[in-house]
């Protein structure tokens, strides 16, 4: 459903291994319109990507993350198409 629809796909997944999975398949598909931030990325890898955050088919984040005030106001800025919460228990 997130190829079929205009905007961005935000998923949230705890399981860091597993997202990093996902967004190396995906890879596949949409090319380098993909990207995850979690722990596994550097501050200046975040920074550069919340750059360019629109340009992302979709967003992988850990539930971490979305408690920063930076990407939530970055993420703000864009046309979120669907939200996704993987592995809610």
């Amino acid at each position: 459903p997130g190829l079929m629809r205009e905007g961005t796909v935000l998923v949230v997944s705890p399981l860091l291994s597993l997202m990093e999975d996902q967004v190396t398949q995906l890879k596949y598909v949409v090319k380098n319109r993909v990207i995850a931030f979690n722990s596994f990325r550097t501050l200046n890898e975040k920074r550069e990507a919340m750059k360019k955050l629109s340009s992302y088919k979709f967003i992988f984040v850990s539930p971490e993350m979305l408690q920063s005030e930076l990407l939530i106001r970055e993420l703000k800025k864009i046309h979120i198409s669907l939200f996704v919460v993987d592995e809610a228990h």
